[in-house]
């Protein structure tokens, strides 16, 4: 009967992922398809949107890093539940090469999009 319960709680949890990812997904196909017709019917072409993106850089960086202050906020408010598990002491090491990996990325995003490479 355990097995049983077990497989159930398992197929539930698959499921539940499944779900998950599905919707996910389904947004961002939705949000690219919705951008497509917004920058071709509001700028004519991604031409002229790569050039307003140009145009507007001071202010794009300003918006990114407010949006990069809230994702470290958040995370470090999901990172402290992590730090209470005393068992984790080898999965906060790699927890932190993972941060550093992050923020290593997102600084040469914005040196690349700056033009500085």
């Amino acid at each position: 009967m355990a097995t049983f319960q077990s497989a159930v709680k398992i197929l539930r949890k698959g499921l539940r992922v499944t779900w998950t990812l599905l919707w996910m997904f389904l947004l961002t196909l939705f949000l690219a398809v919705a951008l497509t017709i917004l920058v071709k019917d509001y700028f004519g072409g991604f031409d002229q949107f790569k050039q307003w993106q140009q145009d507007h850089f001071a202010y794009l960086l300003i918006w990114r890093l407010f949006v990069y202050s809230a994702l470290a906020w958040g995370w470090l408010s999901i990172r402290q539940r992590f730090a209470k598990d005393p068992a984790s002491d080898r999965s906060m090491k790699r927890l932190r090469r993972c941060e550093l990996l992050v923020i290593f990325v997102v600084c040469l995003f914005e040196i690349k999009h700056a033009g500085l490479i």
